[in-house]
């Protein structure tokens, strides 16, 4: 059996001792059969795993294909299907549940009552639960806070369980300049840094995802044309909401798309001596970016 999957599914050994158990373990009688099967497991999505499971059975060419929400399911249902070929008879009686043996009452004295030891399956871990922390890099464009959309860049490390995840983020944007009269006006930049949570709504192939938090952003203007500016850097607090929706490209890799907006309470503006107020900051702005998510 070649078997291919992630890391955090079980290994080829788990499969086969699955296999093997399910035909009668070591006392089981070899059928003369022979099957080779080659499988391949994908996370199709967060709580979606895919399972290819080619085989040849004495030449006989198969093919299934398998979904579950966890991979160790996929891996137990390839185990049965595998055994289900060789001797469907075999796997059939590891399936039913063992029968009570009877206990003989002793002639003198009252029988203690035995205990039935029966072997439960290995328990299948629950993906649903595991903590998967991620990086997202992402470039895009900030609009309606600097005098001209601004190009931005920024990144994200977060970590995600089942449905709901939170991530820390950075963003930072190129120059942008206000002219005011004449030669005289002002250079402006952003940099921010924030935090917000997310939950899913769904989706398999695409993943939709509702983010809320909040932002501190640090915006600096430098005068152009005047000896100073009167303020020159401003510090505010903004609240954040928006849409993530990522497309896996593997099962630790993906593309991204945030549509994100901004809403601010101080919105103060910037003054040049001799010149009056040339930039006055918006209440809310936006931010539209692409990126590449990576679970580490």
């Amino acid at each position: 059996m070649t078997w291919q999957a992630p890391a955090a599914c079980p290994a080829p050994a788990d499969v086969e001792a699955q296999f093997a158990r399910l035909l009668g373990g070591a006392a089981r009688t070899p059928s003369g059969k022979h099957i080779a099967a080659q499988a391949v497991v994908r996370a199709a999505a967060p709580d979606r795993w895919t399972l290819e499971l080619a085989t040849v059975l004495d030449q006989a060419v198969g093919h299934r294909s398998l979904a579950s929400d966890s991979c160790a399911s996929v891996a137990s249902a390839a185990a049965l299907i595998l055994a289900l070929m060789i001797d469907p008879a075999a796997a059939e009686r590891a399936l039913a549940p063992p029968e009570p043996a009877p206990v003989a009452a002793a002639p003198t004295r009252t029988p203690t009552p035995e205990a039935i030891v029966t072997t439960a399956a290995p328990r299948e871990p629950n993906e649903r639960r595991a903590l998967a922390p991620y990086a997202r890099a992402f470039a895009g464009v900030v609009v309606a806070l600097l005098p001209t959309p601004a190009p931005a860049a920024g990144l994200a490390l977060g970590a995600r369980r089942g449905h709901l995840g939170a991530e820390l983020t950075g963003v930072a944007t190129t120059e942008r300049r206000e002219m005011a009269v004449g030669s005289a006006g002002g250079d402006f930049r952003l940099l921010a840094g924030g935090a917000r949570a997310c939950g899913a709504l769904g989706g398999r192939a695409v993943v939709w995802q509702v983010c809320l938090g909040g932002e501190l952003e640090r915006l600096s203007g430098v005068g152009v044309g005047v000896p100073t500016m009167r303020s020159r850097t401003t510090v505010m607090g903004a609240a954040t909401g928006g849409l993530l929706v990522s497309v896996p490209l593997g099962t630790r890799m993906g593309l991204t798309l945030d549509l994100d907006a901004a809403v601010r309470p101080y919105h103060p503006s910037f003054v040049l001596d001799l010149v009056g107020p040339i930039l006055r900051i918006p209440r809310a702005s936006g931010l539209a970016a692409l990126g590449l998510i990576v679970t580490i």
